[in-house]
């Protein structure tokens, strides 16, 4: 294959999710979701978060180059991993309130929830 050459293709993703059955990291599962890095105006880049179904779930900030948009699919990584969910929004009803604080005791999650003016 000629070096520059992505070897997975353009539209791998655009597919939508893909079983892979030699793949030590999914263990043969269907994905999760996952990122999908696009061209923006300006010359610059996106990263577009989508769900197993392809469902769009989260669009980033504008990125300059490949390289920062890399570091911020890391960031995102991480901070969805380990960050708290912190709540802006009106309160509508007490169940809403309930699911949002039933956050703080999902398995793997240490960030919790809290409500901030």
């Amino acid at each position: 294959m000629p070096p520059g050459v992505n070897p997975v293709g353009k539209d791998a993703y655009d597919r939508g999710p893909q079983v892979c059955g030699s793949c030590a990291l999914q263990g043969g599962r269907t994905m999760a979701g996952y990122f999908k890095l696009v061209d923006a105006h300006d010359d610059g880049f996106r990263v577009k978060l989508t769900a197993p179904d392809g469902t769009l779930v989260a669009v980033s900030t504008f990125y300059a180059s490949k390289e920062e948009a890399i570091a911020g699919i890391e960031l995102i990584r991480e901070i969805a991993g380990t960050g708290p969910v912190v709540d802006h929004s009106r309160v509508e009803s007490p169940e809403q309130e309930e699911l949002l604080y039933g956050l703080q005791a999902m398995p793997g999650r240490s960030g919790g929830a809290r409500r901030e003016a």
